[in-house]
């Protein structure tokens, strides 16, 4: 994993972020060449400072670096670069794409044909029982299940792969070697086993709240459709959703948003009506939604 050093190194530089990070690679064609380039070639990109610039051309922090990836190692983990050809080729055309990402499982060329399922973390039993079912006959047709491996609807996602021998993807909002929710470590342990775990952040790094919007674009940008288990008319904020429909979902591609509804019984059923008019198909069944996504594949 030496050849990737310098792209851990460069995303520890303070300032550099998703954006700064691409804008340097396109500059000088890979990180290494970044770490090589004088400091005055490198205060010629914009955002750049002189501090930014001082501690590129500076960086001596090698050792701190491959201690991190030793650490992945230990962990029975990977880091996959964009060189890669393991990395999944769709998180490559999302917006502020990921340089790298940190795997623990394995991921396989099947896993083209994935569906991401999401939903709140305070679901009722009508949702948990809907998702659980839905994803173990997606999982049992053979697509990936990618979820978030949060409380509620992500765990049940998950579970459903599991239960029908699927593969299921979960998308991290912390270090791979995080347990959260504490609770989950049994489901923690599987899915490397039947699928993978993934995270675009460090080790050790903790499930604060500003991580999973970037977490959320990742389960996004693997997946060819989004289904939203259990999502009402309101939104309860801290939910772990999107925000609420007819918004469509900030990091889905368009046109694949699937609400899966509430029943009849229920209110407000009007807003299952207002909503389909304005953009996501609601996901009434698994047959209409495996072929959708089998079309989006090809």
């Amino acid at each position: 994993m030496t050849d990737k050093l310098p792209w851990l190194a460069l995303r520890r530089i303070p300032g550099v972020g998703l954006v700064l990070f691409h804008r340097l690679v396109q500059a000088f064609g890979s990180p290494g060449k970044v770490f090589q380039a004088a400091r005055e070639d490198l205060r010629s990109i914009k955002g750049v400072s002189p501090a930014m610039a001082q501690a590129i051309a500076a960086f001596r922090e090698w050792g701190q670096v491959e201690a991190e990836i030793s650490g992945l190692r230990a962990l029975g983990a990977e880091m996959l670069t964009w060189e890669d050809p393991a990395f999944p080729p769709r998180l490559k055309e999302i917006p502020l794409a990921p340089p790298f990402i940190f795997v623990q499982g394995t991921l396989e060329e099947g896993d083209a044909l994935a569906v991401a399922m999401v939903g709140t973390r305070t679901p009722s039993y009508y949702g948990l029982k809907t998702c659980r079912r839905l994803a173990g006959a997606l999982a049992f047709r053979g697509l990936t299940v990618v979820s978030g491996l949060a409380r509620g609807i992500d765990t049940a996602a998950h579970q459903g792969a599991l239960e029908n021998s699927g593969r299921t993807l979960a998308v991290l909002g912390c270090g791979l070697d995080v347990v959260y929710p504490p609770e989950n470590r049994e489901l923690y342990q599987r899915i490397p086993e039947h699928g993978a775990l993934i995270s675009e952040f460090p080790l050790g790094a903790p499930p604060e709240a500003r991580n999973f919007p970037v977490r959320n674009r990742l389960i996004s940008g693997l997946s060819l459709a989004v289904a939203s288990a259990w999502r009402w008319w309101w939104w309860k904020p801290g939910s772990g959703a999107a925000p609420p429909l007819p918004c469509p979902l900030p990091w889905s591609r368009a046109g694949r948003s699937w609400p899966c509804p509430a029943p009849l019984t229920r209110p407000p059923v009007w807003g299952r009506t207002a909503s389909s008019r304005k953009g996501p198909s609601w996901l009434w069944g698994w047959r209409t939604f495996c072929r959708n996504c089998r079309r989006w594949r090809q």
